[in-house]
């Protein structure tokens, strides 16, 4: 995990959750008697599985829902040698340069995707040696309209399989860009950005007996 969270500057006091099953994910964090720590999944994930992501305000910020908070980008990356991406746009945070975590090309990333783009979908990555990522804002599927219906929330979900396509021990980071913004006024909208780690299984081949 990175030691080194996204300045409230950049995130607004926003959430980034990471949900291993739909239950949790179509869950109203306004009104469920879960909280937001346990509705983060820490664990890792397994290949099959599908991965839910999804950004919200804090229910105690009280933002109402006059406001409407929406993905636009969603990238995916891991970096080269231990390397943690991280995002300090101006360099002033950290004193180390400016730094954008998955947005853009850096030396030190071994793979970077673009998963979603809300306004230009044809220039996404699709597929990594061959396996779909198959990633979808939550407004494209009809079994969650309701998560990007939800006031101060936002979701999109994508499988896992491709990222057992880097040998084990590979820390992948999933960074989202969103807008909060009038919900009924196409009027100026901030862009922010919040980093999350994603935990995967390792996969030992060899059991400590030797056995396969």
């Amino acid at each position: 995990q990175t030691n080194r969270p996204v300045p409230v500057v950049y995130s607004l006091n926003t959430e980034f959750q990471l949900c291993n099953n739909e239950k949790v994910f179509l869950m109203d964090p306004n009104t469920s008697d879960m909280s937001l720590a346990e509705m983060d999944y820490k664990g890792a994930f397994s290949k099959g599985q599908i991965l839910y992501g999804r950004v919200l305000w804090n229910p105690e910020q009280n933002l109402n829902s006059a406001y409407k908070l929406q993905l636009e980008k969603v990238y995916l990356c891991t970096g080269k040698d231990g390397y943690v991406p991280f995002f300090d746009p101006t360099g002033t945070i950290y004193n180390e340069g400016p730094q954008y975590g998955c947005i853009q090309p850096n030396k030190h990333l071994k793979h970077r995707f673009l998963l979603l783009d809300r306004n230009q979908p044809e220039v996404t990555d699709k597929y990594f040696h061959d396996v779909p990522f198959e990633a979808h804002f939550a407004s494209e599927l009809p079994d969650f309209h309701v998560v990007s219906s939800m006031p101060g929330v936002d979701g999109f979900t994508l499988k896992v399989d491709a990222l057992y396509k880097v040998e084990a021990g590979h820390q992948w980071y999933l960074q989202v860009i969103y807008i909060i913004g009038p919900d009924t006024i196409s009027g100026p909208r901030v862009q922010r950005s919040l980093t999350a780690p994603l935990r995967r299984n390792r996969r030992d081949l060899v059991e400590p007996s030797g056995r396969l």
